[in-house]
C-alpha cells in the first residue's frame, strides 16, 4: 500500500485552465524500503476545459 502527499495549483479563466501538481510517494510496510518509487518526486501537468453545457 501507498500514499501521495504535495500540493497543487490550478490557473484558469472562463471554461479554460492548467494544473500543476507537485508531490512524493510513500509506501507502508516492512519492505517499503525495497519499493523503487518510494519518497521519489512526482510532476503532473493537467488540463481542464468546461463542456459549455452543464
Amino acid at each position: 500500500m501507498a500514499y501521495s502527499y504535495g500540493v497543487s495549483t490550478v490557473l484558469g479563466r472562463n471554461n479554460f485552465g492548467f494544473t500543476f501538481s507537485f508531490g512524493f510517494d510513500a509506501s507502508i510496510g516492512k519492505n517499503s524500503s525495497q519499493w523503487i518509487y518510494h519518497h521519489k518526486p512526482w510532476f503532473g501537468l493537467g488540463v481542464s476545459t468546461g463542456l459549455g453545457m452543464f
